[in-house]
């Protein structure tokens, strides 16, 4: 299945603030490779940008497991970055977009802030042009970052799945101006966030 039939597959709203009871078990990897331009240089957004299929990173850095609910979230950032806000790449501020439209209530127990007050500045930084209509969108190297936080939190915690939370906690560990911008804006403590995020992962 190509990424672009799994976004439509995977892209529906759930009802606000509830996790579905099969967000844990299912599973999936992501695998990508680096994107170049014709000239053989990396694109000029990212010095190490890689194309990806949404499901996973094969070899032995990339090795975790996602959940169906983990990966949904994934296909939301890409949706988040192309329709939204216009960006032809998918970086960490798109995953933690991702995660507040999914699981709001969730974010908003981590974060310590409403939702909205974190999405309204990270769409203040949209900027209107051309929608990028490329199958995939390409993970900048912070959210390869967090995505690989988030593996190594969870064998870490011996768990056999990278679930939200870890994607959560990945995203919290990586610095990004428009992340950090947003964060700051909203007024997230980062380091009381993560202490929140780790707590619940540990409690199961």
């Amino acid at each position: 299945m190509s990424p672009t039939l799994a976004g439509k597959c995977l892209f529906a709203r759930p009802v606000r603030g509830t996790v579905s009871g099969n967000a844990w078990h299912g599973r999936s990897s992501i695998s990508g490779r680096v994107r170049t331009s014709s000239s053989g240089e990396a694109r000029p957004w990212c010095r190490r940008a890689v194309k990806t299929t949404l499901w996973g990173m094969t070899g032995s850095k990339f090795s975790g497991n996602y959940t169906d609910g983990a990966r949904r979230v994934v296909v939301l950032a890409q949706e988040e970055s192309r329709a939204m806000m216009h960006d032809s790449y998918i970086g960490p501020e798109h995953l933690l977009l991702g995660l507040l439209h999914a699981y709001p209530n969730m974010v908003q127990t981590a974060l310590g802030v409403w939702p909205d007050e974190v999405r309204d500045v990270i769409m203040s930084f949209a900027a209107p042009g051309p929608l990028d209509t490329s199958e995939e969108l390409p993970f900048t190297r912070k959210s390869l970052e967090a995505l690989k936080a988030a593996q190594r939190t969870a064998r870490e915690l011996h768990s056999d799945h990278v679930g939200i939370k870890h994607l959560l906690f990945g995203v919290l560990s990586v610095h990004s101006d428009r992340l950090d911008r947003a964060l700051v804006a909203a007024g997230v403590d980062r380091d009381s966030a993560q202490t929140r995020v780790m707590a619940a992962l540990t409690q199961g």
